[in-house]
């Protein structure tokens, strides 16, 4: 009784597992497809904005020759820049945006996005 109790048990876990793995595999891929759509439909916009997190580098990636590795994050904070009507709310968001792609232990306290914030509200002011 005891095995067949920790069989089901087992399967069960397993199948959690299973279609939790699923849910996060298509979030991820939705947050692909929304970088990928920004970067094609706001070209100079997407590039500055991820240079300036390059440069700015908040979870300290930038190796100097993997220029492209804010992309992913500089597409989904764009795509949410719309609802901004101030600089703090571009800092939210782009802290959010960072707890979602790397955790909070590894995105770190939100002020460390402050100057980048400030550069991407004004890029935005302009652009609009």
């Amino acid at each position: 009784m005891n095995q067949i109790f920790i069989i089901i048990v087992v399967s069960f876990v397993c199948v959690a597992l299973y279609i939790w793995r699923s849910q996060v595999s298509r979030k991820n891929e939705a947050r692909q497809n929304v970088y990928k759509a920004i970067r094609q439909q706001q070209p100079e916009f997407f590039k500055a904005v991820s240079d300036l997190m390059f440069k700015h580098d908040p979870i300290e990636i930038n190796f100097e020759t993997n220029t492209d590795e804010y992309d992913p994050e500089a597409g989904t904070v764009i795509s949410r820049l719309p609802t901004a009507n101030n600089e703090v709310e571009v800092l939210d968001i782009i802290h959010q945006e960072f707890v979602v792609w790397f955790g909070e232990d590894t995105a770190g306290n939100r002020s460390r996005y402050a100057g980048l914030a400030n550069e991407i509200w004004k890029l935005w002011c302009e652009k609009a």
